[in-house]
């Protein structure tokens, strides 16, 4: 059986782990058939690797089989973080599955198109965080779910900030770029993949949880970071422009006309 799929012996073929240019296909797999992987882009530019559960035959192994595909996906992004490919590309062990239309080969295709650095390519499996408190409130989740968000994500994106009505796919299968990936400090991947392969609560449970807040890591942190980083950019322009204009009120403009406030208070 074959758990990792690449040319480890030639350092300049794109299909090699070692070279930033590739994808890395990350497959969830407990007890399945999983060769459709390898139909995928035609097996080129790309390196398959299958994580198991309770398989110790597989030096890809999560020992226990908690948390659904997340326990998976933070497995490999805690031993790859600092030398991910490119982009990686999670999926489940299911070529056809109801939360997504067609085979999992041209959704591959169609995240590559999109050219975005997180996409979600579960088209038919949508709710918003609203819908998601209500799940929570009718399954008797509520406290705990809030309890989890605010000891994990509410220092990266506080949950009174979010958006709840705003829809977003869910059941975690993506496109995802390293460096949004590596927005999320690796210490957040392996406090989270600790707590879900010993956590008491089921595995429909703590799987949904990660399911619902993918998202928000990969695209909501992403996004309000950028638009800080535009807020302080913008504020420097105006911060400088202001300066400028004091200086130049104090030294061009005629004194009969009168100071302004700021030259007033330095004379």
């Amino acid at each position: 059986m074959t758990y990792i799929q690449s040319n480890k012996n030639n350092t300049n073929n794109p299909n090699n782990p070692n070279n930033p240019n590739n994808t890395n296909i990350v497959v969830s797999r407990y007890k399945k058939n999983v060769d459709f992987v390898y139909r995928i882009n035609n097996n080129q530019n790309i390196n398959v690797l299958i994580y198991d559960k309770e398989n110790p035959n597989n030096p890809l192994n999560v020992p226990v089989n908690k948390g659904n595909e997340a326990s998976v996906y933070l497995k490999y992004i805690i031993d790859h973080y600092d030398n991910l490919s490119n982009y990686t590309f999670f999926i489940h062990d299911e070529e056809y599955a109801w939360h997504h239309s067609g085979s999992l080969i041209d959704k591959y295709k169609e995240a590559v198109a999109s050219k975005k650095k997180y996409y979600n390519i579960n088209d038919k499996c949508s709710n918003s965080m609203k819908s998601v408190l209500r799940e929570c409130q009718e399954k008797r989740w509520l406290n705990d779910f809030l309890g989890w968000y605010q000891q994990f994500l509410d220092t990266y994106i506080p949950f009174n900030q979010l958006d709840f009505t705003k829809s977003n796919r869910n059941s975690a299968q993506f496109l995802v770029h390293k460096d949004t990936i590596r927005k999320i400090p690796k210490q957040l991947y392996i406090d989270l993949y600790e707590w879900i392969i010993t956590t008491n609560l089921p595995n429909n449970q703590s799987g949904r949880y990660l399911e619902w807040t993918w998202h928000i890591l990969w695209e909501t942190y992403p996004n309000l970071e950028n638009r800080k980083i535009k807020i302080k950019y913008y504020l420097s322009i105006v911060t400088s422009f202001a300066i400028l204009l004091t200086i130049f009120s104090l030294f061009f403009i005629p004194t009969s006309v009168g100071p302004p406030p700021i030259a007033s208070i330095i004379i």
